[in-house]
């Protein structure tokens, strides 16, 4: 367990360092503007310190280059939502991985006569019929998956 809280505490590291959400995004400058992108990029900047961005080193297709992919600008958070952006690509596609695991293993199964139960969370004997101490589904561990992503859960 200890590389799975030490991971989750950077991700939540990043997430608490960075300017608080909910973030957007949009094309700049807008449509209709005359301004071009280096000129709105220029004048979204306070010129207050270092300009942070993201970007892919080397994108496909062509060595040496690379895909700007955000522009955080120069404000008091600038670094660390570039440190957050960044570290999303490869940190959300693992936490969904673990979510997916996580919710693999407490799926719902029907038992006689009409009740549907946890799998995991419920005891099955070694002839595979369930006995004892029955979980019903969806389970508290559900429930607490479905509450932190903001569904109906929350458990009791």
């Amino acid at each position: 367990m200890t590389a799975i809280t030490e991971y989750l505490a950077e991700q939540k590291r990043l997430a608490g360092a960075a300017t608080e959400g909910p973030w957007a995004f949009a094309a700049a400058p807008a449509e209709g503007s005359d301004e071009t992108a280096a000129e709105y990029l220029e004048g979204a900047l306070t010129g207050d310190g270092p300009l942070f961005v993201v970007w892919v080193p080397e994108t496909q297709g062509d060595p040496g280059g690379y895909r700007l992919t955000a522009a955080t600008g120069d404000g008091p958070h600038a670094s660390m939502d570039a440190e957050f952006i960044a570290a999303a690509r490869e940190s959300v596609p693992r936490m969904v991985a673990a979510l997916e695991a996580v919710t693999a293993l407490h799926q719902p199964v029907e038992i006689e006569p009409s009740d549907t139960i946890c799998r995991e969370c419920s005891f099955q004997l070694p002839n595979g019929r369930y006995f004892g101490m029955l979980t019903e589904w969806p389970c508290p561990t559900i429930h607490a998956v479905e509450a932190a992503l903001g569904g109906e859960g929350g458990g009791e």
